[in-house]
């Protein structure tokens, strides 16, 4: 496309984007493929850790900042601030990702701050790109673009302005005050993590066969690798896998760790270009627009520089720490599931913590309405609450989340408690909003939202066995409502005109109109 050029049509867009996405990356890829390697991998870390750094900074001073600049101006400054910070995490960990398997393996030329900023820059542009495409073929994003005359790609951003950017500022609004109010923990022993009743073992157990060495070992991994640094004067440097795992087992940790098992673990595989994908994987597993990939640095923060048996290492403490903290709080509420982990026991145990965790909403959210003055009760079968044999097709309704009635009986709530993870980019703001249409599958299964329009039709059609089994004075009016945890892009836009499809966040559950006046 050149300036003034236009395009429309949902396939023609699609082409468009998919093109320009590869072109973008082979133009980096060939940029990249000029520098040496080790120095182009360990500049971009020593960048990504200087933004860990400065974000830790940034939450240990807000409660100073807010007190000289006040509040708004203090979350106004810091939004930001935060916003560049996360554009150089994003950057350098790609372009780590990408010389890591790309740049030149000798030679090649030394990378200096401005080159490494271009190459963010070019990085973000791919990132964005790559974002962009579930958007338009999920049918969220406007299948119109246009190259403005300086060359910029112009789209229509009211998907971002309405769901993305409100949410993005809620939750770091949120963050701030937490914060603020965590100040003094900054300086405190971490406290311990409190499992519910009988966790707390399984979870060590997987977590020792996922790793190979005990949960403590594993918590203060990064710190060993700080004191590596140390000795070695840098913050960000390359060993060999052998000597670092020489290096681990000198430490004499007691019990003897299978340090060697952790290490191959955690390290991102090089490959012979970043366009040869290995065997049994393809171009998704190691696209940039996917947080949570397991080949990426936040799931194998270990950057290998070669294929050889005995790799060289690139490491950076701080994300190795990073990902350590991502990976255990992934593993104990569930938030990982599936392919990110390589044992069987891992995957069976987060797939149990999700379960509980979705149960555990679903009290907290009984418990919120019921502070309000309703009766609500978590986690109750259809075929209970109607007193009806509990048939394939009833069960298949699957269970109500909070059951609510107001306090004279008249209306009844059909609640579905969604815990679900936070929409961190465009890509992932598309599927949600697919996931929650109110219509079938390809399958011809219900979407996540049609499993609820479905339940709360059929407790309406069956309102008299619901007033005889609750003993309430007459047949109730229904009503269903959607309660989720963090601010979802069904609750900025319209995912189904059911007027049972409402969606508001636990903390609004006070501005429901409960009585229907």
């Amino acid at each position: 496309m050149k300036p003034g050029q236009k395009i429309a049509g949902a396939d023609q867009c699609f082409a468009f984007l998919t093109k320009l996405r590869s072109e973008l990356l082979a133009t980096l890829c060939n940029a990249i493929g000029q520098y040496s390697r080790e120095a182009f991998v360990v500049a971009a870390l020593d960048l990504y850790q200087s933004a860990l750094a400065e974000e830790r900074s940034w939450a240990m001073t807000a409660r100073a900042l807010q007190a000289i600049h006040g509040e708004e101006e203090d979350r106004n400054a810091s939004f930001e601030r935060r916003g560049e910070i996360n554009a150089t995490i994003r950057g350098c960990s790609i372009l780590a990702e990408i010389a890591a398997s790309h740049a030149a393996v000798s030679g090649g030329f030394a990378i200096g701050e401005m080159d490494l900023d271009d190459f963010q820059a070019a990085a973000l542009q791919v990132f964005w790109v790559s974002d962009l495409i579930p958007a338009l073929r999920g049918g969220q994003l406007t299948p119109e673009f246009a190259v403005s005359p300086t060359g910029h790609l112009l789209h229509n951003q009211n998907l971002h302005d309405a769901v993305l950017a409100p949410t993005v500022r809620i939750l770091h609004s949120r963050d701030r005050v937490e914060h603020s109010n965590a100040y003094a923990q900054h300086f405190a022993k971490a406290p311990q993590e409190t499992f519910p009743s009988g966790q707390r073992q399984p979870f060590m157990d997987a977590l020792q066969r996922e790793f190979g060495v005990p949960a403590e070992v594993f918590l203060e991994f990064g710190n060993f690798l700080a004191d590596l640094a140390v000795e070695r004067g840098k913050a960000t440097f390359t060993i060999p896998r052998s000597e670092l795992v020489r290096w681990l087992e000198a430490r004499q940790i007691k019990d003897q760790p299978d340090f060697a098992y952790l290490v191959d673990r955690l390290i991102l595989p090089s490959r012979q270009s970043w366009q040869s994908l290995p065997d049994g994987m393809s171009e998704r597993d190691f696209d940039f627009a996917r947080f949570d990939r397991p080949f990426s640095l936040i799931g194998r923060p270990l950057l290998a520089l070669n294929a050889e048996p005995d790799p060289l290492l690139a490491i950076a403490p701080a994300i190795v720490e990073r990902a350590a903290r991502h990976n255990l709080g992934g593993a104990a509420v569930g938030g990982l599931q599936g392919d990110f982990w390589i044992s069987k026991e891992m995957r069976s145990y987060v797939g149990g913590a999700g379960e509980r965790a979705g149960l555990e909403f679903n009290e907290r959210v009984a418990s919120a309405i019921r502070a309000l003055g309703l009766q609500a009760e978590a986690s109750v079968k259809p075929s209970a609450c109607l007193n009806q044999k509990a048939t394939e097709s009833l069960k298949r309704l699957g269970d109500i989340d909070v059951l609510a009635f107001t306090a004279d009986g008249s209306r009844a709530w059909v609640i579905e408690a969604k815990d679900i993870k936070l929409c961190r980019t465009m890509s992932e703001t598309a599927r949600r909003l697919s996931e929650y249409r109110g219509l079938p599958l390809v399958n011809g299964k219900p979407d996540s939202l049609l499993r609820h329009l479905n339940r709360v039709a059929y407790i309406r059609e069956n309102a008299t066995a619901l007033a005889r089994r609750n003993k309430l004075p007459a047949a109730p009016i229904i009503h269903g409502l959607v309660v989720v945890d963090v601010p979802q892009p069904m609750t900025f836009v319209t995912a189904s005109d059911a007027p049972d499809a409402c969606f508001v966040t636990i903390d609004g559950v006070s501005d429901v109109d409960w009585n229907g006046s």
